[in-house]
């Protein structure tokens, strides 16, 4: 017994390792028989039991990391999941057209992605799919995106482009940046700099859906685990956990251009027979059970969002995806069997009684305080224009602490999107500590009737247990028939949702405003000056009683002329007929100084019609008394006086 004691413990060190080939997943790499792999234990866990009271599961940092964009040549390759914010590692930037612009390569995914449909700078949208660029990125930004990588698709951009940086099988943006004003006046929004808060918005990888394989016991349709190109996109299917991890332990793989080989990209390349495709199917199903969300309504019971690196651990990986789904992965027979911790109590797979038991046990009711939380805490990720994929605190789950000092479990969820499944998740957490009774014994060869996982029912005399309900977290096969469990102790309360309450409302940033940036101030207090002292010769302003005439003309300001055209008003600003015995003031907005065929307006406010910060671009021509009912004509004048741009014309009777 002492010696497969110790194997046990050696396995369980390094079966994270995921070896991707051989009769047993156990067996391979680890210096033992398949024979011997499957003596020494049935259900080894790959990565952490949530049975065992793990320790709260490490995270991809690139959570995180995918909020700035980062120039790294060499940066691991990305996987992107579900409907988020997808990678953002910079792979090759480059000036053209002596400077005038900057470009950026930006790979999302380095796998073929559903769609890319947002791209944000900072806290300001600036692209999407359906409406091009908008907003003061207009006239300053393009934006080509590939879903796929190939030279057939390749973006050439100088001599070194398009046959080099083909970014083959990758998901990219290529953004092209224009660092020069489009007028005199005008200065590029990326003249002074550019941003690497970058958000890019989209749709991550097709998913194989073993319920969809007629080849799956339970499936029906055309997916193929082993063909590539029978993996499509779904909504709903593509956020699935269950379905994200089968998707990270096939692996997705690339077509060699040159050679047409098959080359794994990411994930981990286990072939599809070494993988219960069943018990994924069945996961993915519970996955989908529609559950109460926050404010009402259902959401799915479990959905996943996110990004990992190829240079994360794959302990970190598997445990962070089964964090959001409250399962377990383990290796059953040489495969990989997923199994989502569920209400299944009435499943009893065996019932036990003293005369199971061969020798002595272990009974541990409660476990030692220091070992155990009252308060679980943490962050997920939040998808909101406001947030935009930042990580914020989902309401806590707590009890009372028996001793009146709170104990805190950190439990965070960077690929859960939802508030209420972190909230249900970190209740289970919680809850699966308060039942966290455990008992260990050697059982009879009537035990192989279980499976890790498995619902038993325990009557024990020595400790008063009548039916007592239990789940296998633990179990060896050894030669001699003996079968050790290692039970720990189950109830329904553990599965039942908690109250839900309402996430921490994000707050929108005060985004930048480039109309205050000295520059900017500077240049418009230059244009306004110059609109201002400009003067207007050949201007003439006739009128009647019911309209008013201005002239074709020229507006001469200090650097330039430019032709203005007359036009004939008899309406004002506000749709009104021209009035008889009436003072306007003429004006229009012309902020480029093009002049030419501009439109006119006639108001009887003197301040509306002038040049100021709110109408930087309003150029005052004149004013004008209209005639008398019936009357013959009057005339007007320009600005008054020459060349001061208006004033008030009280002050300056002609």
């Amino acid at each position: 017994m002492g010696k497969i004691v110790k194997v046990v413990a050696t396995v369980a060190a390094i079966a994270a390792a995921i070896p991707t080939g051989g009769t047993s997943l156990l067996a391979l790499g680890l210096g033992v028989s398949s024979l011997a792999a499957a003596a020494i234990a049935v259900g080894l866990s790959v990565g952490a039991s949530l049975l065992n009271k793990p320790d709260a599961p490490k995270n991809s940092p690139e959570a995180l990391d995918r909020l700035r964009a980062n120039l790294d040549p060499r940066t691991p390759r990305k996987t992107a999941v579900g409907i988020t914010a997808l990678a953002t590692d910079i792979r090759d930037e480059e000036f053209t057209d002596d400077q005038t612009y900057f470009h950026r390569f930006i790979v999302c995914a380095s796998h073929k992605v559903e769609s890319i449909d947002e791209i944000w700078f900072d806290d300001k949208r600036v692209w999407t799919s359906s409406g091009g660029v908008e907003g003061e990125a207009s006239g300053y930004l393009t934006v080509a995106t590939r879903l796929e990588g190939s030279s057939a698709n390749a973006i050439n951009i100088s001599s070194r482009m398009g046959s080099t940086r083909r970014y083959t099988g990758l998901a990219y943006v290529h953004l092209r940046y224009k660092l020069t004003g489009n007028s005199k006046k005008a200065e590029s929004p990326y003249a002074q700099g550019i941003t690497t808060r970058i958000t890019i918005r989209g749709k991550g990888a097709e998913f194989y859906d073993p319920r969809l394989d007629s080849t799956v016991d339970g499936g029906s349709g055309s997916h193929r685990a082993d063909d590539q190109s029978t993996w499509d996109w779904d909504d709903d299917a593509c956020r699935n956990p269950a379905l994200a991890l089968l998707f990270y332990l096939l692996g997705y793989r690339i077509t060699n251009p040159s050679t047409s080989e098959e080359l794994l990209a990411v994930g981990k390349g286990i072939p599809a027979d070494r993988i219960d495709l069943e018990s994924f199917a069945i996961a993915a199903n519970i996955c989908d059970e529609e559950i109460g969300k926050v404010g009402g309504g259902t959401e799915p019971r479990y959905r996943c969002d996110g990004v990992w690196s190829e240079g994360d651990d794959p302990t970190t990986v598997i445990d962070m995806l089964k964090a959001t789904m409250n399962a377990d992965l383990d290796d059953v027979g040489g495969k990989l069997r997923l199994t989502v911790f569920h209400d299944d109590l009435v499943d009893v797979a065996a019932e036990f009684d003293d005369g199971d038991i061969l020798d002595g046990f272990e009974w541990q009711a409660v476990p030692p305080l220091d070992q155990t939380y009252n308060v679980v805490q943490g962050a997920y990720t939040d998808p909101s224009n406001e947030s935009l994929y930042q990580q914020v605190d989902y309401p806590l789950q707590e009890k009372d602490s028996p001793d009146g000092i709170d104990r805190i479990e950190t439990f965070n969820l960077p690929m859960v999107q939802s508030a209420g499944q972190a909230q249900r998740l970190a209740a289970m957490r919680l809850e699966r500590q308060t039942f966290g009774g455990t008992f260990s014994a050697e059982f009879q060869a009537t035990a192989w009737k279980v499976q890790k996982n498995s619902v038993v029912k325990l009557s024990f005399a020595q400790t008063a247990f009548v039916e007592k309900l239990f789940r296998v977290a633990e179990m060896e096969i050894r030669q001699d028939g003996v079968v050790p469990l290692t039970l720990v102790e189950e109830n329904a309360a553990i599965y039942t949702p908690p109250s839900l309450a309402a996430a921490i409302a994000p707050v929108a940033s005060t985004p930048y405003d480039r109309s205050k940036d000295p520059l900017v101030q500077v240049i418009l207090a230059s244009e306004q000056n110059l609109i201002a002292t400009s003067s207007q010769p050949g201007l003439t302003v006739t009128a009647t009683d019911t309209a008013i005439t201005i002239s074709d003309h020229f507006r001469q300001y200090t650097d330039l002329t430019v032709a203005v055209t007359g036009d004939t008003l008899d309406e004002d600003v506000d749709t009104n007929p021209i009035a008889a015995e009436t003072r306007y003031y003429l004006y229009y907005d012309d902020p480029d100084r093009a002049g030419g065929a501009v439109t006119w307006y006639a108001t009887e406010s003197f301040n509306e019609a002038q040049t100021k910060a709110s109408t930087p671009g309003r150029h005052f021509a004149g004013y004008i008394t209209t005639d008398v009912l019936g009357g013959g004509g009057t005339g007007g004048g320009g600005a008054v006086p020459p060349g001061s741009g208006g004033v008030n014309p009280p002050e300056y009777e002609p």
